[in-house]
């Protein structure tokens, strides 16, 4: 934490993207605070669009709400199935490819 806080007082734009769960969601709710880091690829759309890379999955826990999308936490407990960030790393890297091509 010491280091995120030190990056963003130097003006790095921290990015964050968890697992589709329960857990997932917790985790980053403290991550809104301090350090402003945004959401990436973390929403009820990416959600949807990864499940097509799931076959099989765990069922993804207790969600709860989270303040950078209302319906997430929804989507996710309503179709009853964790994506795992390993699922979607290739969206991810091409996302953070595009940013840095951007720039």
């Amino acid at each position: 934490m010491a280091l995120l806080q030190q990056l963003a007082s130097e003006g790095a734009e921290l990015r964050y993207h968890g697992d589709f769960d329960g857990e997932g969601l917790r985790i980053r709710r403290p991550r809104d605070g301090p350090y402003g880091r945004s959401a990436l690829a973390y929403g009820a759309q990416d959600y949807r669009e990864a499940l097509s890379r799931v076959a099989t999955a765990p069922p993804p826990g207790r969600t709860t709400p989270v303040p950078w999308d209302g319906e997430l936490h929804e989507v996710i407990a309503e179709r009853g199935v964790a994506v795992h960030e390993e699922r979607v790393t290739e969206t991810l890297l091409s996302d953070l490819r595009a940013g840095a091509d951007a720039r």
